[in-house]
């Protein structure tokens, strides 16, 4: 008689390689390929971005969009004449998932000489020059007394008209009413 006992055998298994953050190593050159397009409940609009000014500001936004971060944040601020600003993660309608907690840390600015003008995407930040984290903004009417003090990472080149209807929604202070939804934001290669 064959005996059938079972037995249990246990495997060590190499850890699974860390994952390879979106344009981790990509120079200014290459990502300077690239471009968003940002779908919103009011309208899509696309940014070009200035990696040969701010790399890592765009590296961080390229990185946010690709991993799908900024989807389903809001636009929380409007101020006419003035900006509009989002993507700020605690705006989410899903929790940001643990494993990106890392990556939600503030960012040392990269001033340039790129100036504050109409349809200007600039990266928000409190009194510290370097706590920039995840919202930025969009400039609706040139604003010289921001230049040298906030990051210009990028610029709208489509879609102006999206951003000024977010512009126009009714507010509270400078809250929207009603939602303006970043629906999603998809990275694409313009090369």
């Amino acid at each position: 008689m064959i005996d059938r006992e079972l037995s249990l055998k246990t495997y060590e298994r190499d850890p699974p390689p860390p994952e390879i953050l979106p344009f981790e190593g990509a120079s200014p050159l290459e990502m300077a390929g690239y471009e968003a397009v940002v779908s919103t409940n009011l309208g899509d609009f696309t940014i070009h971005f200035y990696p040969q000014d701010a790399p890592e500001h765009v590296r961080r936004f390229l990185r946010f969009s690709q991993l799908g971060l900024y989807d389903g944040t809001l636009f929380h601020r409007v101020v006419p004449g003035f900006v509009v600003q989002g993507g700020a993660l605690f705006t989410r309608q899903e929790p940001l998932e643990s494993k990106y907690a890392d990556l939600v840390v503030p960012i040392e600015a990269e001033f340039n000489d790129r100036k504050h003008v109409r349809g200007i995407v600039s990266l928000a930040r409190g009194d510290d020059p370097d706590s920039g984290v995840d919202s930025f903004f969009i400039v609706l009417d040139d604003q010289g007394s921001l230049d040298g003090k906030y990051t210009v990472f990028g610029e709208v080149v489509q879609g102006i008209d999206t951003v000024d209807g977010i512009s126009q929604a009714p507010v509270i202070g400078e809250k929207p009413i009603s939602d303006i939804l970043i629906e999603q934001v998809n990275i694409r290669n313009i090369e």
